[in-house]
This record gives structure tokens, C-alpha cells and sequence, in this order.
């Protein structure tokens, strides 16, 4: 197989590339895993989730494509089979369906949540696709999509998994700041996807931060929102983003050793 062969294969069926691969248990893992967090946040919001598509391109022939192939549905597009099969059991007419949409439901929060993890567990899984169809080694010991998926889950871990102890908790440290400055600032609502969905698609780029938002501070009742509560949404969102970019590094540290971007002190070390 292919690596984008691969990465294809496990867009529309979470394993199945590991399948393939000679990899059954962490296919097996992977389809279960992904496949049910999905479902088990469909399972809560049902309708509402199609609520927060990034676009529909509503009145133009392309509506009726995104309708049964969501793919502005961010963040749970890269688990596109599963957000495929959601869509054939979606109601599509009628007012019924706009209201169950624009209506919230206990536990949304959670849902949410569940839902967009699985699109972002399935990036990765991509990732350990098209790793393990490239047949190659990683110099470190440690499988890049793992240091990645940790960097994700808890910021600057995957530096540590692969070597670079100091570096992963420095920029660690710098994401968790800025993350948890911003739900400072915003009192605990800036990771609040109903409220503001499109800055939850980099939101979710920090695993941590996003479970602990969702989970602990988003259902936290308020009268008016906090006066810097912008200030907190724009800091979570680039926490995110600057996660994205420690998440890309930890696969690559893993992927060629630790010692790879060392750099000499001077011309003696170097040789």
C-alpha cells in the first residue's frame, strides 16, 4: 500500500490501512477508538452538530453534496466516514430540522467535544498510516504519530517520549500559558463551542486545554459574557495553533532522533 493510499484508506474507515499493513490490533484499536467517540458524541447532540458546520454553501449545487459528504463539518471532517454515515441518518427537511439543529441539548458541551476529538484522532491515525506504509525506521524508538498524538494531548510530552526532555517542557509550558491565560481572561468561556464555533476548530488543537474547557468550565453559568472574553477565544485559538506547529516538531524529533537538530558550538565539536 501506497502512503497515500493509506492516509485515503483510513480517511473513510478509521484502521483499515493498519489492516492492510499487517497491523490488526492497532487497526482494530484505531476503528473502535475513533468510530466511538464519534458516535458516542453524536449519540448526545444528535442534529445539533450539523449547527456548527464552518460552511455549507447554502443555495448552490454543491449544498446537496456537503449534505451527505460534510466536509465543512471542521473538526470532524478527517473522520469523514464517520461523519458520512451520521449525514444519511440526518433528518433533511422540513422546519423540524432547522429547530433541532439551533437547539442546544444537555450535555452539548461533552458532545461536542467527542465528536471533534475523533477528527482530530483521526489526523493522526493518518499519520501512523503513512508512517508505517513508508516501511522505515524512526531513530528515536518512538513511533512519530505517538509523539505527535501526545504532543496533542498534553503539550511538549511528545519532546520528552522522543528525547528532548528540556525543549518539550518549554513549549509546553509557552502553549499552557497562553491557553490557560486566555481562559482567564474569559472567565472560563473561551473553549465554548456553541458560543464560538469556528475558533474551536484551532481551540481543539490543544488537547488538554479543549477537554478541560469543555468539560470543567463551558457549562459554567454567566448573565453577560466577561468584558475580555475576545481576548480569551483569540489566546485559546492560538494556543492551538501554536500546538500544531509543537505537535508537527515532536513528529519530526521522533521521526530522525533527538540529535538530529542539535547544532555544534563551534568548529572543534563539529568535528
Amino acid at each position: 500500500m501506497q502512503p497515500s493510499q493509506a492516509i485515503l484508506a483510513t480517511l473513510f474507515v478509521p484502521g483499515s490501512a493498519h489492516f492492510v499493513l499487517g497491523r490488526p490490533v492497532r487497526g482494530v484499536v484505531a476503528l473502535v477508538v475513533t468510530a466511538g467517540l464519534f458516535f458516542a458524541g453524536y449519540a448526545i447532540v444528535g442534529q445539533h452538530l450539523w449547527y456548527h458546520a464552518l460552511f455549507t454553501l447554502t443555495g448552490t449545487w454543491f449544498e446537496g453534496v456537503l449534505r451527505f459528504v460534510p466536509i465543512g463539518m471542521l473538526p470532524e471532517a478527517p473522520n469523514l466516514g464517520c461523519t458520512i454515515v451520521a449525514a444519511f441518518l440526518r433528518d433533511t427537511t422540513g422546519p423540524e430540522m432547522m429547530r433541532l439543529e439551533r437547539m442546544p441539548v444537555d450535555g452539548v458541551h461533552l458532545g461536542l467535544l467527542l465528536t471533534a476529538c475523533s477528527g482530530v484522532l483521526n489526523c493522526l491515525w493518518m499519520a501512523d498510516a503513512h508512517w508505517l506504509a513508508q516501511n522505515r525506521e524512526s531513530k528515536s524508538g518512538v513511533s512519530p504519530a505517538l509523539a505527535a498524538g501526545a504532543t496533542w494531548l498534553v503539550p511538549g510530552w511528545g519532546h520528552v517520549m522522543a528525547g528532548q526532555k528540556d525543549k518539550g517542557i518549554l513549549l509546553g509550558a509557552a502553549v499552557l500559558i497562553v491557553f490557560f491565560g486566555g481562559l482567564a481572561f474569559s472567565g472560563g468561556h473561551a473553549v465554548d463551542r456553541v458560543l464560538a464555533s469556528a475558533w474551536f476548530d484551532g481551540e481543539v488543537l490543544c488537547g488538554v486545554g479543549v477537554i478541560f474547557g469543555s468539560v470543567v468550565t463551558a457549562g459554567m453559568r454567566f448573565e453577560a459574557l466577561p468584558l475580555h472574553w475576545d481576548l480569551g477565544v483569540t489566546l485559546c485559538t492560538v494556543a492551538g495553533f501554536m500546538n500544531l506547529l509543537v505537535m508537527t516538531n515532536a513528529y519530526t524529533v521522533a521521526e530522525d532522533g533527538p540529535d538530529s537538530f542539535v547544532v555544534p558550538l563551534d568548529a572543534e565539536e563539529a568535528k
